[in-house]
């Protein structure tokens, strides 16, 4: 289910699973996207227009367009609601990260079943919020962006800012939201930010949820540990470390306190609802941190090469 957004309840009662992100997970602001070219934008393609204008007219070799880069606003909407948020859709008793088809069984967002085709997949009727099948024109990692009409990698920063990266909503519109555990903090407009993390807060106090379900700077009952981070801008990245009831700190997504003697895969994650930490099967099938090498050979077979960003 890689780049998909399901829910506000997905992050609220699956949790900021720190081991990546993707899916997940606040109420849908809406399906439009209105995209509003500024004067100085506008300015920048008059003058752009005008030397190629004057190129051709006397044949410079001195102007090259290529060299010219214009930046424009970001095009996709971002979810724009602060946390907690009311769920858009209406319960239909199949919890967050799924829907009820017709049949009235209830079958996973963006999963294949029962569309079969692995060029279909379900998501919401914005009409009836019944389930539907929808083509699925992109492979993994990759969302469909209407605009464009192109599949762009899921952490394209041309389409989104601030930390955000692209998911479907229930819809199957493009969306740019925060990685599965991180939240705009202080303010929905502001950038992502790892829950357990200092993030704008005072040294010694972290991003933290609050008794009535807020989020707030709050002392921090763990050490500080960081990390290196291949995968972005910044040379270091602070780990989500949270105590357990034993008073030991562990980090989320971690595998320790969640080990057992029987044969499921559970990982640290925090419930944010209950306020408190859960061990959550990835081996569940109904879960959106499934993975499924056989599902995920199928898909790359389907989309590898055939679609470009």
């Amino acid at each position: 289910m890689d780049g998909v957004i399901i829910s506000s309840l997905l992050i609220a009662s699956l949790l900021s699973l720190a081991f990546s992100s993707s899916t997940q997970q606040q109420s849908l602001s809406g399906n439009s996207t209105e995209f509003k070219t500024s004067y100085k934008e506008s300015h920048k393609f008059s003058q752009l227009n005008k030397k190629i204008k004057k190129w051709l007219e006397t044949n410079e070799e001195t102007f090259d367009a290529g060299n010219e880069m214009i930046i424009s606003d970001t095009p996709t909407s971002a979810i724009d609601q602060p946390f907690p948020a009311n769920g858009s859709i209406p319960d239909d008793g199949c919890g967050s990260t799924s829907v009820r088809f017709d049949d009235g069984n209830c079958y996973p967002l963006m999963g294949r079943k029962p569309c079969g085709d692995p060029q279909l997949w379900v998501t919401v009727d914005p009409h009836t919020f019944k389930g539907r099948c929808t083509p699925r024109l992109c492979g993994r990692d990759r969302v469909f962006v209407a605009r464009t009409g192109l599949c762009h990698d899921i952490y394209d920063t041309s389409e989104c800012l601030g930390g955000r990266r692209l998911y479907y909503s229930p819809y199957g519109d493009a969306v740019c939201d925060c990685p599965i555990g991180q939240f705009p903090f202080p303010y929905p407009q502001d950038d992502c930010v790892a829950l357990f993390t200092q993030g704008p807060c005072p040294f010694g106090q972290v991003v933290n949820i609050t008794s009535d379900g807020s989020m707030s700077c709050m002392k921090s009952n763990c050490p500080t540990i960081y990390e290196s981070d291949e995968f972005s801008s910044k040379l270091w990245k602070q780990k989500q470390m949270v105590p357990t009831s034993d008073g030991k700190c562990y980090e989320l997504g971690s595998a320790d306190p969640c080990s057992n003697d029987d044969e499921t895969s559970s990982l640290l994650g925090f419930d944010m609802l209950k306020n408190e930490l859960v061990c959550v099967d990835v081996t569940d099938p109904s879960s959106p941190y499934f993975f499924s090498k056989e599902e995920n050979d199928l898909l790359d077979s389907v989309f590898d090469g055939v679609y470009q960003e």
